[in-house]
């Protein structure tokens, strides 16, 4: 019985049907049924540019913060508090693991982005101002980030980046992240580059861009290119319903291959 499997998977494009629908079975243990239409497939195997979260290339498993400097009179404690309180209002693998580390602390949900460069970002965290970002973007806040010298030396040899926190007028510490890529992202980039198609990668961490993809992705040879998120526009968002012509239920991952494939099936219709 076909209806016994994971998946039912039907090309009703190949007989020139536009669109259509399906509806479960009451028997068997298939719960998913996908149908690729004709119109899905023009659409999207004509597609040029693909971007998505920083995340689903660098998973939060595989991002540390290794180590916190703090300067001054300010405690580890308020800085974690605010670092986290920043990054979950605008997403991406940080978000997650400081969400993570401050399960017991809490964090505030009263936040507002206020401006965004390529290299930091300001926020207000309960009406204070909160600064994050790298030693240039502090710099262009008017404050004197510290350099250690072994800050070139790891930056150079791992895909760590480091960022500074600002608040009260004052500088308060130096977060140092690392970061793993994901294991299967090259082999999507390779198969998204053989139909043609440029990938982005939108995020508002200052750490994620061109320069740490760069020690992960051997020689760029792909077309992939780190998109700085500027608005509230760009904070992802979950949404209970959409309109799309390819949906997935597993990872974005699995979402690229299947357009990927488009392109194939709809040149071998032509054919």
């Amino acid at each position: 019985d076909p209806y016994y499997c994971t998946v039912v998977l039907s090309n009703l494009g190949s007989i020139k049907l536009k669109s259509g629908y399906h509806h479960l079975t009451n028997w068997g243990t298939c719960s998913i049924f996908c149908i690729i239409g004709e119109k899905s497939l023009g659409d999207y195997a004509g597609a040029s540019v693909i971007s998505f979260e920083d995340k689903e290339v660098f998973p939060s498993n595989g991002v540390k913060v290794t180590s916190i400097k703090v300067y001054g009179n300010n405690r580890i404690d308020e800085i974690i508090y605010n670092l986290a309180s920043a990054f979950i209002k605008v997403g991406g693998p940080l978000a997650d693991v400081l969400s993570q580390a401050t399960h017991d602390i809490g964090h505030s949900e009263n936040v507002v982005l206020e401006a965004v460069e390529d290299d930091g970002f300001t926020v207000t965290v309960d009406e204070m101002s909160v600064a994050v970002g790298k030693a240039s973007y502090m710099e262009k806040q008017d404050f004197d980030p510290p350099y250690d010298a072994e800050d070139k030396r790891i930056e150079a040899s791992a895909p760590v980046g480091i960022l500074y926190i600002a608040y009260q007028g004052q500088l308060a510490g130096k977060v140092y992240v690392q970061y793993t890529i994901d294991s299967e992202f090259e082999k999507i980039l390779e198969q998204l580059y053989k139909t043609g198609m440029c990938v982005g990668i939108k995020s508002f961490d200052p750490n994620i861009d061109d320069v740490l993809l760069a020690k992960k992705v051997k020689a760029m040879k792909y077309p992939v290119k780190v998109i700085r998120s500027k608005t509230v526009e760009d904070i992802p968002h979950t949404f209970e319903r959409c309109d799309s012509g390819i949906v997935s239920k597993r990872s974005v991952k699995d979402l690229l291959r299947t357009v990927t494939l488009c392109e194939r099936v709809n040149n071998a219709m032509k054919t």
